[in-house]
């Protein structure tokens, strides 16, 4: 298989797409060998058919405008069934086979993931086409194409692959299909019923992956998310319900759902990072008014009014981190040891500088920075970069600039506590436990007396 699958252009030398014909029969014929009892754990035991599975996977002829996919091709050719989709669904669906395919996709360089990500993309778009009619299995083999896509998750490289490729983003722009069953599998379908693709594509980003353990991939996948129509599906979504409905969130993660925390308070809880704050902003802005009258005078205001009270929350604070007398503060996180010796008014003509290298120095003015970097930074950036990378993947690096914004939130949310204003929002205690205390700080010490529920 493997050989006529690498030679295919000279085997089928005499039919229309010679390039796509030997990797067509090779992906038929390993479903039928997968679904052999007597022949499955043979087969699948050997690492090189699992490398030609990821190699069939990946597969892209380049010379076809836009390239074209095996699977995209299988698609075609057997009227929306495709059997390279179901063998890497049955191989990623138990850790038996799973885990020498992450060892092997963890072996390979990022081009590859990338590679591998783009031609999931290209099978999916192949189900939306508009010259390919649409089954009533479309969704589902939607769904397992996702599935395989997400199951390399918690390789850092592939993860960055994943969410870089704006997969997410993509597919809530696309309305081709009009409902479909929930993506996530796990709500009967009774309870459920059909639904627009737009909110079960939602459903299957949003709360995103626990596999994703770099917190600013999270925070690029949501802010892609937002941007790409997040905020005015979960407004539709809530516009189409009505004040009977018994469980209005059911089509969403159930993880979070049995702690309280539905879409518009998991959205609240990453306010704090700067891309997701910016893309909820413009989304909220881009809402109609009438649309916004609907839910804060209606029964959803219970989930809206908080929602936008927590994101006015973040204006304020973000007001008073740019402000003057924050930016004064921000000048003084500076890592030169000889930087107590210098003039505040020397300090405060310049604005902060972060080395360029290891994004982890910062430095309240250029003088200090090229100070530092003579007498001690220069031996010590490499290692502090790596340190950073680490502790990243780790999700436990929290940068200087996200450190002084968290202060200025910890600073608002102790105004709001002395106003009595607290209670108008989601969580506040959860901005702090989930961003500020990741530096390690015990805040709770902070109210006398406090219990940490308190503070």
């Amino acid at each position: 298989m493997a050989f006529i699958a690498h030679n295919s252009k000279w085997v089928y030398w005499d039919v229309s797409l010679p390039s796509m014909a030997g990797p067509v029969t090779a992906a038929i014929v390993l479903e039928k060998l997968y679904h052999s009892e007597e022949l499955r754990s043979v087969v699948w035991e050997r690492g090189d058919c699992l490398d030609l599975v990821l190699w069939l996977w990946m597969l892209q002829d380049r010379d076809s405008d836009p390239p074209l996919t095996l699977s995209t091709q299988l698609t075609k050719t057997k009227a929306g069934n495709n059997p390279l989709v179901m063998v890497m669904t049955l191989l990623t669906g138990g850790p038996r086979y799973l885990e020498p395919l992450k060892v092997k996709m963890s072996a390979l360089p990022y081009r590859k993931h990338r590679q591998f990500v783009q031609s999931s993309l290209l099978t999916i778009e192949a189900w939306t086409a508009d010259p390919l009619p649409l089954g009533k299995d479309t969704p589902m083999w939607m769904q397992r194409a996702l599935l395989v896509t997400k199951a390399f998750l918690d390789i850092p490289s592939y993860a960055k692959a994943f969410i870089r490729s704006q997969i997410a983003g993509h597919l809530l722009h696309c309305s081709s299909l009009p409902h479909c069953r929930n993506l996530r599998g796990n709500t009967p379908a009774h309870e459920l019923g059909l639904q627009p693709l737009k909110i079960s594509i939602s459903t299957f980003f949003f709360p995103p992956s626990p596999s994703i353990q770099s917190p600013d991939l999270v925070n690029m996948l949501v802010s892609e998310l937002v941007l790409s129509g997040l905020l005015q599906t979960i407004v539709d979504y809530m516009l189409s319900l009505t004040e009977e409905t018994r469980h209005p969130w059911v089509g969403w993660a159930e993880g979070t759902l049995r702690q309280g925390r539905h879409p518009l308070a998991q959205l609240a809880s990453m306010l704090s990072d700067g891309k997701v704050y910016i893309a909820t902003s413009n989304a909220l802005e881009r809402i109609s008014k009438e649309q916004q009258g609907c839910l804060t005078a209606g029964w959803q205001q219970k989930y809206w009014n908080p929602f936008v009270a927590t994101l006015n929350f973040h204006e304020n604070a973000r007001k008073m981190w740019t402000g003057c007398d924050m930016h004064i503060n921000k000048l003084h996180i500076c890592d030169n040891l000889n930087h107590h010796a210098k003039t505040r008014q020397a300090s405060n003509d310049h604005g902060s500088r972060v080395c360029s290298n290891c994004l982890v120095a910062m430095y309240c003015s250029p003088e200090c920075q090229r100070e530092d970097w003579i007498g001690f930074h220069r031996q010590e950036c490499g290692s502090r970069r790596l340190a950073r990378i680490h502790g990243q993947l780790q999700s436990s690096w929290v940068s200087h600039t996200q450190k002084s914004y968290l202060l200025s939130v910890l600073t608002m949310a102790l105004f709001d506590r002395e106003l009595g204003n607290a209670g108008t929002r989601f969580l506040p205690r959860k901005v702090i436990d989930d961003e500020i205390l990741m530096t390690g700080t015990d805040y709770a010490r902070l109210t006398k007396g406090g219990s940490s529920e308190q503070s």
